[in-house]
């Protein structure tokens, strides 16, 4: 939303932090901020310097109304869960987070993204490498062979699951010459028409009718799984060479559980737990930071993210401890997300910036900048003209610029700018307008959670 960007281009912090960032004198710190203006924020800096942006928030529920901000204001934001790892004996268990995941992650690794909103312990997981994602990501071209011989075992062994008719990601389905996938990071799934060795067509499809939507020349599917190997017996000789040097109390049982996954690999199935296995299966796993190296990375109230990396990193902990006197788990097998000094150290990595709310002091970060913002969240616009009336005319006497944001439907809004105007509200509906102007009322179609003000810049928002 270009507007805002303009109305933020004038607040003296915005635009010395733009400068702090462009020349590296990070990290910095912004107070002053309720949970819009760090969406205005976050938006204004994406947009002003070209930047892909990740912003660490304290829990989930913040996290989605922060994705639905920004993506109001322009941005592609996508919500990173953090995945529940499954570390013992299970027959079977959900993969919805860990499709959301790699959705997310497909679209780092591509650079088709820009803005991911990650709590600390879903940016702490440890997940596999972007490289590693980039080169066992299949890519289809209309006309062009397919890149393997056999695409539905290459599938499988990528962790797609067959069945007769897709249901969800993470699913493929074959009849004859046609073959039905739904990538992680695809809105919709994709039908494959082939004719011989090579796609004759590539659609989107709706899994509920069957029917052909949008067509593609080429799609990328990436794996869907975040634990990915390929050599099943390298696999179980690495499992059989840890179970051999086991030694205490509980080392029989773990040899037991371990044996008993090797012979599951060398008899072509999955371990009854491969989550457990990633210390063995990636040498140096990633995590979403490994993802963000060219990123901005944005903090929302330092405190609290690293409270919940605190908790996170304890509750794994008391888990490991338990799944340890079980036999379930070994030593060499108990290392799945960052430990929080890992974590802390990113976050004072010099690429960084703190939006708080509330000047604190000892927040065990070295700032080179910080800057107080004075600002306003406004409530949600009733719908009431009366009050809007009253609260434009209050800004307006002090020299605001106005924007009303006045939801999806453009006749809407240019029904409440005729209404203002007959209640002697200087307004005008604006289909695209290029920058807020003072002492007037732009009435634009879109909306927020909240509205706001930002009077060091002469900036107020209201929203239906």
């Amino acid at each position: 939303m270009n507007l805002l960007d303009r109305g933020m281009s004038v607040l003296p912090a915005f635009r010395s932090l733009c400068e702090d960032i462009r020349t590296g004198r990070l990290p910095a710190e912004v107070t002053g901020l309720g949970h819009i203006h760090k969406a205005v924020f976050t938006a204004a800096l994406a947009h002003t310097l070209s930047l892909k942006t990740v912003v660490l928030v304290a829990d989930e529920a913040e996290a989605n109304r922060l994705c639905q901000d920004l993506q109001a204001l322009g941005l592609q934001a996508r919500f990173l869960p953090a995945r529940e790892l499954s570390l013992r004996r299970v027959e079977s268990a959900s993969r919805e987070f860990e499709q959301m995941r790699l959705g997310t992650l497909a679209k780092m690794a591509a650079g088709d993204y820009d803005c991911v909103v990650a709590c600390a312990d879903a940016a702490s997981q440890y997940t596999l490498p972007p490289d590693l994602l980039r080169s066992r990501t299949l890519t289809l071209k209309e006309g062009v062979p397919l890149p393997v011989k056999d695409l539905s075992a290459a599938l499988t062994v990528a962790g797609y699951e067959r069945c007769d008719q897709i249901e969800g990601p993470g699913q493929f389905a074959v009849r004859g010459g046609i073959i039905d996938v739904y990538p992680a990071d695809c809105p919709a799934p994709v039908r494959v028409e082939l004719w011989g060795d090579a796609p004759d067509t590539i659609h989107f499809f709706d899994p509920l009718t069957q029917r052909r939507t949008d067509q593609l020349k080429e799609i990328a599917i990436p794996p869907a799984a975040e634990i990915w190997y390929d050599d099943p017996t390298g696999l179980a000789e690495q499992i059989e060479r840890l179970a051999a040097g086991l030694r205490g109390k509980a080392a029989e049982l773990q040899k037991q559980n371990l044996l008993a996954d090797a012979d599951r690999l060398r008899s072509g199935s999955l371990p009854a737990s491969l989550d457990k296995y990633i210390p063995l299966i990636y040498e140096k796993p990633a995590t979403l930071f490994d993802y963000a190296r060219d990123a901005l990375l944005l903090v929302s109230e330092n405190a609290k993210v690293r409270e919940r990396m605190r908790t996170a990193r304890w509750q794994l902990e008391e888990d490991i401890k338990t799944l340890l006197e079980e036999g379930q788990l070994c030593r060499g097998l108990t290392d799945y997300m960052l430990d929080a000094d890992g974590f802390f150290l990113e976050l004072e990595a010099g690429r960084t910036v703190f939006l708080e709310t509330f000047a604190r002091s000892g927040g065990g970060t070295s700032l080179r900048s910080l800057y107080n913002v004075t600002a306003r969240q406004l409530p949600v616009w009733s719908g009431s003209l009366e009050l809007l009336t009253e609260d434009l005319e209050d800004m307006l006497h002090r020299g605001m610029s106005c924007i009303v944001l006045a939801g999806a439907e453009q006749k809407n809004a240019e029904t409440l700018a005729e209404d203002l105007q007959k209640k002697e509200i200087p307004a005008l509906y604006a289909p695209s307008p290029q920058a807020p102007v003072k002492g007037r009322v732009l009435v634009v179609c879109g909306g927020l959670s909240a509205g706001f003000e930002f009077p060091e810049a002469g900036l107020a928002v209201v929203t239906h």
